[in-house]
């Protein structure tokens, strides 16, 4: 990759597009064009339908990295607001937050300040629901929002719910669904590959709800 996808809309796609169009080159073939020139993707016709359908409502930068993540990159963003340059970072009380600092060491520094073990936060918020229920099966009936399904009991991806016999229980964490996790027990459904995680909470009710049946 040679620029990033916010470059190459505002800085080179568009301006591609503006020319191509004077010169009566169509907007598809200067999308395509552009991304196998910068990313080195070739992008399917089906991209660029989808792309082109997308941009009225998202603009082109999103449906261009919305589209080529998910056919192409199989990257999952959870914010958009910047690319991979450094994020300022203003904090008030920790000696520890300082200079260039990796991502993924904010939480222990955090937890740190906060006296949290994030050891005891993991093994309470993320139980391997295929381990704990080997009968467990992900209905993924609607794509977008898939369910997991452990005997009665259904707990929604990436929700702090668990539905059962009627009752609704709020969870102290959401559960969790990592396609791309490699297991050695996947989950007998459509995904078919993959870890589901759920709190630990969700674990026992369903636990002690089957023992009192």
């Amino acid at each position: 990759m040679q620029n990033t996808r916010t470059g190459i809309t505002s800085t080179g796609l568009d301006r591609m597009i503006e020319a191509d169009s004077a010169a009566g080159i169509a907007e598809t073939d200067a999308i395509r064009d552009n991304l196998a020139k910068w990313w080195g993707i070739e992008a399917t016709d089906e991209d660029i339908e989808q792309i082109t359908a997308d941009t009225p409502e998202v603009g082109r930068s999103y449906a261009i990295a919305n589209v080529i993540s998910r056919n192409h990159t199989v990257i999952g963003w959870t914010t958009h607001g910047h690319a991979g340059e450094d994020v300022p970072l203003w904090v008030h009380g920790s000696k520890a937050a300082y200079g260039v600092i990796e991502n993924t060491d904010l939480a222990k520094i955090a937890a740190g300040a906060l006296g949290v073990s994030l050891n005891y936060a993991n093994k309470v918020l993320f139980v391997d629901a295929r381990k704990a229920f080997p009968e467990a099966e992900l209905d993924m009936a609607d794509a977008a929002n898939p369910v997991l399904r452990i005997g009665d009991a259904s707990l929604p991806v990436s929700k702090d719910i668990l539905e059962l016999h009627g009752r609704q229980i709020n969870l102290n964490g959401v559960v969790v669904y990592a396609p791309q996790a490699p297991t050695d027990t996947p989950l007998p459904a459509t995904a078919g590959v993959g870890k589901v995680y759920i709190p630990l909470q969700a674990s026992q009710i369903i636990k002690v709800d089957r023992l009192k049946r």
